[in-house]
């Protein structure tokens, strides 16, 4: 079970914290990617992105992986995730993504894709501030 606590980190990983650490924690990845923002770490079941200075900014959650955020339990349904949007005093939706800021979470693809199709689904928990940029952006709510 993958436990996530709202801007602070994931099963130990804090937020900041280097890849060395996630390392430690998860085991070693599958592939390890170097992309213009930063280091990936793939997992079978998710993703750890790093800022370019290696501090953990970001664990997507891939389609199927049980997860805890914030002692909810969740599952991959649209229905599902209405327990994390009704925590959200201002939900938006920007391009596909549900974003919550006040938990540090964005969903991507329950609108888009039935609930039986999961291949473009995921679960994004993010580190404070990282996605402030979508707030410029002419928002939605939901």
């Amino acid at each position: 079970m993958t436990k996530c606590i709202s801007y602070k980190g994931v099963n130990g990983l804090l937020f900041n914290d280097s890849p060395e650490k996630a390392i430690e924690i998860f085991g070693e990845p599958t592939k390890k990617e170097d992309t213009s923002d930063g280091i990936e770490l793939h997992y079978e079941h998710y993703i750890i992105r790093f800022d370019n200075n290696k501090m953990f900014r970001e664990f997507t959650l891939l389609p199927t992986t049980p997860y805890i955020i914030n002692n909810i339990k969740g599952n991959w349904t649209y229905l599902g995730i209405q327990s994390f949007i009704k925590l959200d005093n201002n939900p938006q939706e920007y391009v596909g993504f549900i974003i919550l800021f006040e938990l540090g979470i964005s969903f991507v693809g329950f609108h888009d894709y039935p609930d039986n199709n999961l291949s473009e689904k995921a679960i994004h928990i993010f580190r404070k501030h990282d996605w402030d940029d979508f707030t410029a952006t002419e928002d939605f709510k939901i």
